[in-house]
């Protein structure tokens, strides 16, 4: 294995604001602006032979870097290293590596005296793709559609006007998605504008129709605040959560849902979850894949499924 680490540097990341790329002689450091230029780092990196690339961002850069791994890389991806430098973190919170300043040199470490398979996790990243051709696919860990998309705007307004108290909480262990979904309960039970959340958007997964309140999937296997909005068994790579609109018995779920122990009335009620390998779906509106607000076609279409296994180095 080659001793050489690539590093993709967001230098925008909440976290990296004004501080500089870390130095170090086994570092090959690139600062993609946009993420058209990550595929350009990760040439670099499988140029001069890199089998370990770190990411030092939030999950938007995470989810650049995933998506263009697979046309750089090809069929051997290199092991890729999470460290939290974002606003939410919420795949740092499940496969990450901590903060660079203290993950750097046990990452080194861990190179020089061999990668134990007790350091290895194995996720599958979820792919999505415009089933009418009009985007190119995008591939992350977590999807949010119906209401999961009006919290998120609220969660970034907040952000904007510099009172996020998600981050100086603790963000880097991916709570400021834990607010989110709390703030989709709490607006839909007690909030002024209960009607309109409850009324939910309309979309239809598989081949069942109708308004949605709460849409969510993801590849990941763990979550912040003791949190797992999903159950059930299957024999796929991918979780999902869909509950109908307006969601049934609202207070009663809240609890199981979120933490993924459902009561038995809970399914005919309109709440489901499950596992599997793909599911279609038909938004006609925005959805949000880790952190990033995307736009579906013209007809709505989308194919969410789970990639092949990628190898994360946790420290």
């Amino acid at each position: 294995m080659s001793d050489r680490i690539g590093l993709i540097h967001n230098p925008n990341a909440t976290r990296n604001r004004d501080r500089p790329a870390p130095s170090h002689p086994r570092l090959l450091v690139r600062e993609p602006y946009s993420g058209e230029l990550v595929a350009d780092a990760l040439r670099d990196f499988r140029e001069a032979g890199c089998e370990v690339v770190a990411v030092n961002g939030g999950d938007g850069t995470v989810r650049e870097v995933l998506s263009a791994l697979a046309g750089v890389y090809g069929d051997t991806p290199p092991r890729l290293v999470v460290f939290a430098a974002g606003a939410t973190d919420l795949i740092a919170a499940d496969v990450g590596s901590g903060r660079i300043d203290e993950g750097l040199p046990k990452l080194v470490a861990a190179l020089d005296a061999g990668v134990g398979e007790s350091q290895l996790r194995r996720r599958r990243p979820l792919k999505v793709t415009w089933l009418d051709g009009s985007g190119q696919t995008a591939t992350g860990m977590f999807f949010g559609a119906a209401s999961f998309v009006r919290a998120t705007e609220l969660s970034h307004k907040i952000r904007a006007r510099g009172v996020d108290r998600a981050r100086r909480w603790g963000s880097t262990q991916g709570w400021a998605v834990g607010f989110t979904l709390a703030g989709v309960f709490g607006a839909a039970i007690a909030g002024p504008t209960r009607k309109l959340w409850l009324a939910g958007r309309p979309m239809t997964v598989e081949a069942r129709e109708g308004p949605r309140f709460l849409f969510l999937a993801t590849t990941l296997e763990k979550m912040m605040m003791n949190l797992w909005p999903f159950w059930g068994e299957g024999p796929g790579g991918l979780k999902f959560l869909d509950i109908d609109a307006p969601p049934k018995w609202l207070s009663r779920a809240l609890f199981p849902a979120l933490k993924g122990r459902p009561r038995p009335w809970m399914h005919d009620a309109g709440y489901q979850s499950g596992v599997v390998e793909d599911l279609h779906v038909t938004l006609a509106g925005r959805f949000v894949l880790d952190g990033e607000f995307y736009r579906p076609g013209p007809d709505g279409r989308l194919l969410l499924e789970a990639g092949a296994p990628i190898e994360f180095l946790v420290l």
